[in-house]
C-alpha cells in the first residue's frame, strides 16, 4: 500500500506544472528616459513541496544577465502565476504577471516599467 501511495505521488509530482522546468525570460524596462534589458531564468520544478518531510527544501535561483554581467537572485514563482526574482544585494523585486507586464523595484523613487516574454 505504502508503494503504491509514494508512486502515485512521484508520478503526480511528475506531471504536475511545478515540475514543467527552467524558463527563461527577456525583458525591456523603462523609467524616464533610461532603459534597461535584463534575462532572468527560473526552475519551476523548485518550487515543488519536498516528497518527505526529512527532504530539505530546493534551493530557488534565478540567473538574472545584464549587458555588463549578471548575479544570481532568489526566484519568485507566486501562487498566482506570478514570476520573477529578488537580489537584497542590489535591493532588486523583479514580478513579471502572467500577460509579461513587469515591475522592478529598487531605491530608485520610481519603479521600472516593462514587458518580458518568455523566451524558453
Amino acid at each position: 500500500m505504502e508503494h503504491a501511495v509514494l508512486g502515485s505521488l512521484l508520478l503526480g509530482a511528475l506531471h504536475s506544472p511545478a515540475r514543467a522546468g527552467v524558463e527563461s525570460y527577456d525583458c525591456d524596462l523603462t523609467r524616464g528616459n533610461d532603459s534597461l534589458s535584463l534575462r532572468f531564468d527560473l526552475d519551476t520544478a523548485s518550487f515543488a513541496p519536498p516528497l518527505h518531510r526529512t527532504e530539505p527544501p530546493q534551493r530557488r535561483v534565478s540567473r538574472v544577465t545584464l549587458s555588463d554581467g549578471g548575479f544570481t537572485a532568489e526566484a519568485i514563482l507566486s501562487e498566482t502565476g506570478q514570476r520573477g526574482f529578488w537580489s537584497p544585494d542590489r535591493g532588486w523585486l523583479l514580478t513579471v504577471n502572467r500577460d509579461g507586464a513587469a515591475r522592478l523595484s529598487d531605491a530608485g523613487d520610481t519603479p521600472w516599467l516593462g514587458r518580458c516574454k518568455e523566451t524558453g
